[in-house]
């Protein structure tokens, strides 16, 4: 099994400088949280949009304060206008044709491996839409040593991968809502410490969806504690918004 890891997500939010092993993915789906954009761009160093991504982008920040490094995918969704004044601006556009791979899988081929991910969009729209993104993250994982994140209007999800885990959820960016989920395994045998109906013990250990699915959670404190024996989703949600 892995050694413990530590995840401080706060960064994603608050960082002063942008991470140079950061990646940001705008992800074709409306931008429901333009108030997090400033600070998700400038804690980023390379800004990638999967190709009607851009629009959501121009929708979003109609000044053209935010442009992006590279705009990629069969670019069927990116619309003229767009392509126009984000070009105008030094973005560089790369289409790509391929039937065997979504927009998603083609921006990720620009992102090199030791770099963490963030995408925006991903958890909302389309259901079809919502499961590519996890089932293609869930495969991406294991190949990558840094984590992917998964931002949507009111939550923040990434994979745990079997090992222990230490996260550290200050409750100025976070909400008390969260869960432990076991999507692509049949089972996980999993306990945490620090959520207000913690996972362990007899009849509580194993969660999968023939049995405990734990949803709805809530943080107790700050910091929540996780080891499984297989890879699941952690989701906890974001302040802001509608809150």
């Amino acid at each position: 099994m892995p050694p413990p890891t530590t995840w401080r997500p706060l960064s994603l939010f608050a960082s002063p400088t942008p991470s140079p092993t950061r990646t940001l993915i705008i992800l074709n789906q409306p931008i429901t949280r333009p108030d997090l954009l400033p600070n998700l761009w400038h804690s980023c160093a390379t800004r990638i949009c999967a190709d009607g991504g851009a629009n959501r982008l121009r929708t979003a920040d109609p000044e053209g304060r935010f442009v992006p490094d590279l705009i990629k995918g069969d670019l069927d969704s990116l619309r003229d206008e767009t392509r126009a004044f984000y070009e105008g601006k030094g973005a560089q556009i790369k289409q790509d044709h391929s039937q065997d791979s979504t927009d998603l899988m083609k921006c990720f081929e620009e992102v090199p491996p030791t770099h963490e991910v963030l995408l925006l969009g991903g958890l909302s729209g389309r259901l079809d839409q919502t499961v590519h993104v996890l089932s293609q993250i869930h495969k991406l994982q294991p190949t990558r040593p840094s984590a992917i994140y998964v931002l949507s209007e009111s939550s923040l999800a990434w994979v745990l991968h079997p090992s222990s885990h230490t996260l550290h959820l200050p409750h100025s960016h976070f909400g008390k809502t969260c869960g432990v989920l076991p999507l692509a395994v049949e089972w996980a045998r999993v306990k945490t410490r620090g959520l207000e109906w913690d996972l362990g013990g007899p009849v509580l250990e194993r969660t999968g969806f023939g049995g405990v699915v734990s949803s709805s959670n809530w943080l107790n404190g700050e910091v929540v504690e996780v080891e499984t024996d297989r890879a699941v989703w952690w989701t906890v949600e974001v302040r802001g918004g509608d809150e």
